[in-house]
């Protein structure tokens, strides 16, 4: 029993010590890109809307990423500068393109200096809400 304590207390000593250092570091300024946030974000379409879309496009300082083992309806996009990533997803069935802008800054302070980071969160595609039959004409 002594010794499973002991071995214990030395892994809770490593990491509470490990947990100091990289407070110490982040901040005095050097880089810590454990504690950063990724440099992508994603777009997410509703399952039932999936088979309608034609593409998912980004301009400005983004481009396309694939991810394997991610959903089919998750788009990732990598973030290449700060500025605006414009997001527009376009249907086969003609309905209106949905578009979004993505704010892409580098943070003011803290210790994730190095890159430009998605200030907002993950864009999401809304659902079609249900088709009125009453507001079908009546000639």
């Amino acid at each position: 029993m002594r010794n499973f304590t002991a071995v214990m207390g030395s892994k809770f000593l490593l990491a509470s010590l490990w947990c100091c250092a990289c407070l110490i570091s982040c901040s005095s300024g050097d880089d810590c890109n454990h504690s950063c946030p990724t440099g992508s974000f994603a777009v997410t379409v509703p399952e039932d809307r999936l088979s309608d879309v034609a593409s998912v496009e980004g301009t400005g300082p983004c481009s396309p990423q694939t991810i394997t083992g991610s959903p089919p309806q998750v788009f990732f996009f990598g973030v290449t500068g700060e500025g605006v990533c414009h997001i527009t997803v376009s249907f086969r069935s003609g309905a209106p393109d949905f578009v979004s802008d993505v704010l892409l800054a580098k943070p003011k302070a803290g210790c994730c200096l190095n890159g430009a980071y998605a200030q907002d969160s993950d864009v999401i595609v809304p659902e079609i809400g249900p088709i009125d039959a009453s507001a079908k004409d009546s000639d």
